[in-house]
């Protein structure tokens, strides 16, 4: 455990209705199902082998790949949504047919422009910063029927004993690493790497410095707190796409450089103001169909630390208004920044 404020989100995530989407289902794929994932947003442009780009709006990102693990980690907890070929098999939800982390990563700057933001280690007590992203997997059944989930919903909660609601996951883009490397002349040299490429996580479902997007989830209460949804989830070698998409997200904030939280006028939120619009966001029957999360717009060069005490709080609030959702931090660049009075 690192520190009694992160025990804080499990309550929210124990009070939340979120089994709406579970309940939805009405059949398993079987196993026996071999089909191939419907990319049917067009215009689709294929850029590389398993990786394609939506001109739709919002634009989206398509990858190809087939599901790695559909019970458990028995072992262990799921840590990985999407997984380059090649990477975290044992655990990773999606395995992609591509091992190019180059292409990814450039399918989804010719997509959505972003630059990077700034993840967080699996040891950091800081959330990641960036920008809120939908991530769904599309997958046909034996019936032909298309099934499109977001991909939070596919993970549950060993101690709530519940999935998760829809979820937005968090652009960062990865990094450059430098590493120790063969010359070719029988000696080394220090040459820059795609952390993504030696990683292989293009999705994570807990804190991963590596990961092209990151989780917006606090740190587990366990490493073993996470596990596939199996109500939901496809069988094992299910053929899949996984559909990347910016997302607007209900509710938008702001953060001072003091850490203060504003709304979208500027005028700053007390705790009762914001339990209020957190029921209002998300408590009702229409919650099921938002994304669960909160844009939290932070001021250039700011410290990480306020990014973590503004979790906390937003994280205790969610819990007493018996909700489930979750900061998405995202950097605001020099230009878009004004001072609130």
């Amino acid at each position: 455990m690192r520190g009694a404020g992160v025990l804080l989100w499990l309550a929210a995530l124990g009070m939340a209705a979120s089994n709406d989407v579970a309940a939805s289902r009405v059949h398993s794929p079987s196993p026996s199902a071999i089909v191939q994932p419907v990319l049917d947003d067009p215009p689709v442009l294929a850029v590389a082998p398993g990786i394609a780009i939506s001109w739709a709006n919002p634009p989206r990102v398509f990858l190809t790949g087939w599901i790695a693990v559909d019970r458990g980690p028995i072992d262990h907890g799921l840590e990985t949504l999407v997984s380059l070929a090649g990477g975290r098999l044992h655990e990773s939800l999606v395995a992609l047919d591509s091992s190019d982390a180059i292409a990814v990563k450039a399918a989804c700057l010719a997509a959505f422009g972003y630059d990077d933001g700034e993840g967080s280690g699996e040891t950091d007590d800081v959330p990641p910063r960036g920008w809120p992203m939908s991530v769904r997997i599309r997958w046909r059944d034996d019936e032909g029927r298309h099934w499109i989930v977001p991909a939070s919903c596919l993970m549950r909660d060993r101690f709530t004993d519940r999935p998760l609601p829809p979820l937005p996951f968090v652009w960062t883009g990865s990094y450059m690493m430098w590493q120790r490397l063969p010359d070719g002349a029988g000696g080394f040299a220090v040459r820059p790497v795609y952390a993504l490429a030696i990683g292989r996580v293009v999705v994570a479902a807990v804190n991963c410095q590596d990961a092209l997007l990151a989780s917006p989830l606090p740190h587990p209460l366990h490493p073993w707190q996470w596990e596939v949804n199996t109500a939901l989830c496809p069988p094992q070698a299910q053929p899949v796409a996984v559909e990347i998409a910016p997302v607007a997200l209900p509710l938008n904030w702001q953060a001072t450089i003091d850490g203060e939280l504003l709304d979208e006028r500027g005028m700053t939120l007390e705790d009762e103001a914001v339990l209020s619009l957190l029921g209002d966001a998300f408590l009702g029957d229409a919650a099921s169909e938002r994304w669960h999360a909160i844009a939290i717009a932070v001021p250039p060069r700011s410290p990480r630390s306020i990014d973590a005490r503004l979790q906390r709080r937003l994280c205790a609030l969610a819990a007493r208004a018996g909700v489930t959702c979750f900061p998405v931090f995202v950097p605001q660049r020099e230009a878009d920044y004004r001072v609130q009075p």
